[in-house]
């Protein structure tokens, strides 16, 4: 394959990704890799004198992504550890690692990932943002929240960091805090995760009709959301159950 195919071949990758066929996006970025490989370990280079190294591990950051995209994790968590083990400061492979072991329900992983993430980049947001969603998950309250502290200090763009730090306060017991936190994220993102931690939090403070009120447009909007339909049922018996 000499430059100018190789080029082509890449420019068809990039494009079958960016339109969504991932399967032949991952399946032509495997044979690009494959060739790169190959000429690294025959001592070769590409005719434009391109960096294999740095080449290699852009080959590995694309398919990671389409895999990712694609729903498979494996391979993605796969990529991104190829790639963590070639230059252990890249801190993107490992933030990526830690998404896609988490997806894979392996919490231990993506701690590792996410450390290590935070290694290389000690004020990488949303690598804090991504463990404290870990630690919330695990029990780990207080180390979740200092994480989400931290994503913060340093401007996290994520829209999910405020809906995790709700469900964290929740797991806690402090729900007006975490009433806060859902209020905060709705009001920027107005994303339904939100709107249904709020109903739920209302729930929680004993504000039935409040509870019930959002949480009827959060299940009229995501009907396969069975905890807010559980906490909507609930609101609705707890306003018919007369006062004593």
């Amino acid at each position: 394959m000499n430059d100018q195919e190789y080029q082509e071949m890449k420019t068809r990758a990039e494009n079958f990704a960016e339109n969504g066929d991932l399967e032949k996006a991952v399946n032509l970025y495997t044979d690009l890799l494959q060739f790169l490989q190959s000429s690294e370990s025959a001592g070769d280079d590409l005719d434009t004198g391109l960096n294999l190294t740095e080449e290699i591990l852009f080959l590995f950051h694309s398919r990671a992504l389409a895999r990712f995209s694609a729903g498979d994790y494996q391979g993605a968590f796969d990529d991104n550890k190829s790639i963590m083990k070639m230059d252990p400061s890249d801190s993107t492979a490992a933030l990526n690692g830690g998404f896609a072991a988490y997806y894979l329900c392996s919490n231990d992983k993506a701690e590792e990932c996410f450390s290590s993430a935070l290694t290389a980049d000690p004020e990488y947001a949303p690598a804090y943002a991504g463990r404290g969603m870990v630690y919330s998950e695990t029990g780990h309250y207080e180390q979740a929240l200092a994480d989400f502290e931290k994503a913060r200090e340093y401007n996290c763009d994520y829209e999910e960091l405020d809906s995790w730090w709700g469900q964290c306060l929740v797991r806690l017991g402090r729900y007006e805090e975490a009433l806060n936190h859902f209020q905060k994220n709705w009001d920027e993102y107005k994303r339904l995760p939100a709107a249904a931690g709020m109903g739920h939090c209302f729930f929680l403070l004993g504000r039935f009709a409040d509870s019930e009120k959002l949480l009827t447009e959060v299940v009229s909007r995501a009907p396969q959301d069975y905890t807010s339909l559980i906490y909507l049922q609930a609101a609705r018996h707890m306003q018919e159950v007369p006062e004593l």
